[in-house]
Order: structure tokens, then sequence, then C-alpha cells
């Protein structure tokens, strides 16, 4: 797999995730991905600051360990996408593949319409999707009972 893929992955897992409090608590993607958004956003600012700012004073010996501090920082976002890309890729273990297709079954029973397809060999992504659809249609289900 290119490297290049694992953070096109992680971007796709990122947007796909439903960042749910419920979530939360028994995965460790919200905290993740928060971080991973933050450090895109916060990131590249501090990595300029930490490099004009010696040039700014006059201390040119200091510049080359601001530009590898720099360098460091730009490369926390990346290992963030890296993580999420090489997680949605990554066979989800027995007992959350169980927790897969029961959803897949009660979705279907519900009678939702346009369930994911289920995976035979489902994967984080697999099940990101399948819960995102199933917040969406529950928030749904919940308006329409008001």
């Amino acid at each position: 797999m290119k490297i290049t893929q694992v953070f096109v992955d992680g971007q796709d897992y990122m947007r796909a995730w439903p960042m749910r409090a419920e979530l939360a608590v028994l995965m460790p993607e919200n905290r993740i991905i928060d971080l991973t958004r933050k450090a895109q956003l916060w990131i590249p600012l501090f990595a300029v600051l930490t490099v004009s700012m010696p040039i700014a004073m006059g201390l040119t010996d200091m510049v080359p360990s601001a530009i590898a501090s720099a360098l460091l920082m730009l490369s926390l976002p990346l290992q963030g996408l890296y993580w999420l890309g090489k997680r949605s890729q990554s066979p989800l273990p027995p007992g959350l593949r169980s927790w897969y297709r029961d959803l897949h079954q009660s979705m279907a029973e519900q009678g939702c319409q346009q369930v994911p397809k289920v995976a035979s060999a489902p994967k984080f992504y697999d099940l990101a999707v399948t819960l995102k659809h199933a917040f969406e249609k529950l928030e749904q289900f919940i308006k329409s009972d008001r």
C-alpha cells in the first residue's frame, strides 16, 4: 500500500467516523480525529512562528534547530492521518465484528432504507460508515416521533 493512499484513507475515515459522545468512551477515534483536525489548523502557524522568531531576533545560529522543530511539528497532523488510514483498513476484531453484524441486522429489521452492504471481512472503515448511517437514521426516527 502506498503511503499517499494511507493518508487518503485517513482523510476518508475522518469524514466517515461519527463524532458522537457515545463512541468516545469505546474507541480512540474521536480523540485522534479531534487532535488531527486541530493540528491541521494550528500547527502550520506555530511552525512558521518557530522559524521566523529566531530570524527576526537575529539569532541565526538558532535557525537550524528552529527548522528541525518546525518540521517535527508539521509531521504531527501526518502522524494522525497515518494512524487513521492504517486503522481504517484494519480488520475488525471478533467482538466488534459481531457488533457490526448485529447493527446491520437491527437496521434491516427496523426497515431502514439504503442500509450499507454487509462486508464479509469488515474493516474499521465499514464500521464507521455503518455507525454514521445508523446515527443519522436514529436522529430522523427521533425527530419524526416528536
